[in-house]
C-alpha cells in the first residue's frame, strides 16, 4: 500500500515539475505537498534551511521578519517560530 501511494506521489512530482522549474522553485518533498497553499508559501519564505537548524541566529531573525503579520501567525500557530 505505501509503495502504491510513494509511486503514487513520484508520478504527480514526475508530471508538475517542469511547472516548478520554469517558476524557479524546487520540486516539493512529499511533505510539502500535503500542506495547503498559504503553509507551503510561508515555508517556502522561511527556507528549507530554516527547519534544519543550521542558520545563525542572525539568519533566522532576519527570514522571521520577511513574514507578514498574517504569514508569522499561521507559522507561530503551527510552532514553526516562537
Amino acid at each position: 500500500m505505501f509503495d502504491a501511494i510513494k509511486k503514487g506521489f513520484n508520478a504527480a512530482r514526475s508530471l508538475f515539475s517542469g511547472a516548478f522549474a520554469a517558476a524557479g522553485v524546487d520540486t516539493p518533498t512529499a511533505n510539502e505537498m500535503r500542506l495547503d497553499a498559504d503553509e507551503f508559501m510561508v515555508k517556502r519564505k522561511l527556507g528549507r534551511s530554516f527547519f534544519t537548524r543550521q542558520l545563525n541566529e542572525n539568519t533566522r531573525v532576519a527570514r522571521i521578519a520577511s513574514l507578514n503579520e498574517q504569514e508569522f501567525m499561521l507559522a507561530q500557530s503551527r510552532g514553526w517560530v516562537r
